[in-house]
């Protein structure tokens, strides 16, 4: 065996003993070329910039964070809020369509919207339109086609 060789580091750990000193400094280049492909492997396959996880990167490693990745967890984050209310106010959305309902009569589905629109600033058409039909296919609504466009209205228990 020969001290201050790759070889020389293995036989010490095949032989469960402590490599020397020189077995180690042996090592080094070959660990320093190691080390960099890894790196440059895991660089690879890093998220580029202007992306959130690019946003999450920069704060791990306590670099500065630039425009593009602050816009895209900007972004990320006023999402991940409009998903969550739109999450709560599913139930609701129901309600106020009922309510509206109850209160006016029979309409159509785009006055219905208009008048929801008028007091809730995050109502969407859409939303109204899904909430609306499922009211319908749940029974609590019933479409009038007779008129043209089609009013809704609440079922009489």
């Amino acid at each position: 065996m020969t001290c201050g060789t790759i070889n020389g580091y293995r036989y010490h750990h095949r032989h469960g003993e402590t490599p020397c000193e020189a077995c180690k400094e042996a090592m080094r280049p070959y660990w320093a070329k190691v080390d960099h492909r890894r790196r440059a492997r895991r660089v690879d396959l890093e998220a580029p910039c202007g992306t959130p996880s690019a946003y999450r990167r920069h704060l791990r490693r306590g670099e500065p964070i630039d425009a593009p990745c602050r816009a895209a967890a900007t972004a990320e984050r006023a999402e991940y809020r409009r998903r969550k209310r739109l999450k709560r106010l599913r139930g609701s959305w129901r309600m106020v369509i009922i309510d509206y309902l109850e209160t006016h009569g029979a309409m159509a589905e785009v006055h219905l919207f208009d008048m929801i629109a008028d007091r809730h600033d995050d109502a969407r058409r859409d939303t109204v339109h899904r909430v609306l039909m499922k009211l319908v296919t749940d029974g609590e609504v019933e479409s009038i086609r007779e008129y043209t466009p089609t009013r809704y209205a609440l079922v009489d228990d």
